[in-house]
């Protein structure tokens, strides 16, 4: 009922103001449609990768008792870093549209709500560390994904290790 509320003095903004709504508004079904798209081929990537041969060197032996013994890269870690750094940024984007629409219904100006939704603003800061709370996380959040380049040491080395930051 106070998401219908809120919604009506949104729209009555619109047509006394002339202006559109804000896109934290009208965008959410398309960033929040992006998001769940991210989250579930980030999945499929682990899936694939938790279901895949690690070991280092790989045997295959054939019913003749011949057999191939192949080394490969299969230990690394890059595709699941890739899968990290996407939900990273997945979290990060839902994060800061989340936070616009606090934004949208603390600030008075934006959706004729008293200041910070307390009966008195001044006095009392009601939502006020909500929207403060959520700002700073949004913030810490867009640090993601920070990928630690790579520089083998000691120089002529072979081995590139994938970072995840944290």
């Amino acid at each position: 009922m106070k998401a219908a509320r809120f919604a009506n003095r949104i729209a009555l903004r619109t047509k006394t103001r002339g202006c559109r709504n804000a896109y934290s508004l009208r965008c959410t079904p398309q960033v929040h449609g992006a998001v769940r798209d991210s989250l579930l081929q980030a999945r499929a990537m682990a899936q694939v990768e938790l279901n895949s041969a690690t070991d280092n060197p790989l045997v295959f032996v054939r019913e003749n008792g011949e057999g191939d013994i192949v080394s490969g890269g299969n230990f690394h870690g890059q595709p699941l870093a890739m899968a990290a750094d996407q939900i990273a940024i997945a979290i990060a984007t839902l994060g800061g549209i989340a936070e616009r629409r606090i934004e949208q219904m603390t600030n008075r100006l934006q959706a004729c709500l008293p200041a910070f939704l307390t009966p008195e603003p001044g006095l009392n800061s009601g939502f006020m560390i909500a929207q403060v709370t959520a700002a700073a996380l949004t913030s810490e959040t867009k640090r993601s994904p920070r990928r630690t380049p790579w520089i083998p040491f000691p120089p002529a080395a072979i081995r590139k290790i994938t970072f995840r930051w944290a």
